[in-house]
């Protein structure tokens, strides 16, 4: 018994029909994203990926953000969109993922105008049909991370913000309860 490689038994179709990633996040995306480009590319084959991205440390959906030196513009501003609609082939598969969306409440930005943000990109990414993928906030702040704690983190990497517990608390179950 033979079995055909991958490539011989993908047909026309499967190899001419790229697929467009949109990658939107923060600091866990940032990290993981060369390892996730990789698995991504290697799980279609032998269907061609391409990629776009807005993401870095510290980066929000509605506020700009950064950490150090590294300053981002917010991702619903950054023109990522606009990339999308003059880089997408016609009938293009897009497939999107939206992650680390938290930064934005300890930019102080409400949970209403985050929900608002996410709706927004969920309306944008529609027009391409997309397939989105979306993580919740990972911390559960009233098992996980004591008022105490909160504000050590706070201090380290979002210095000058004025977010209290309980706000970035309401804040993470809207949003999650949103998505």
């Amino acid at each position: 018994m033979s079995f055909a490689h991958p490539i011989n038994a993908a047909t026309k179709v499967q190899t001419q029909n790229p697929v467009l990633f949109i990658l939107l996040g923060a600091s866990n995306l940032s990290r993981s994203f060369h390892g996730l480009k990789c698995c991504i590319k290697r799980c279609i084959f032998p269907r061609p990926a391409s990629f776009l991205h807005a993401m870095g440390p510290g980066r929000g959906y509605i506020s700009g953000g950064g950490i150090l030196n590294a300053v981002y513009s917010p991702i619903l501003e950054s023109g990522i969109f606009e990339v999308s609609r003059s880089k997408r082939i016609e009938n293009q598969q897009v497939v999107a993922l939206i992650t680390d969306i938290g930064n934005d409440i300890m930019y102080d930005i409400s949970s209403e105008k985050i929900i608002a943000g996410l709706q927004y990109l969920f309306n944008v990414l529609g027009e391409f049909e997309t397939n989105i993928f979306i993580t919740l906030i990972p911390v559960d702040l009233e098992n996980d991370v004591n008022e105490s704690l909160f504000h050590i983190i706070r201090q380290i990497y979002f210095p000058k913000s004025s977010v209290e517990y309980s706000q970035a608390l309401n804040s993470v179950n809207a949003i999650n309860a949103f998505i």
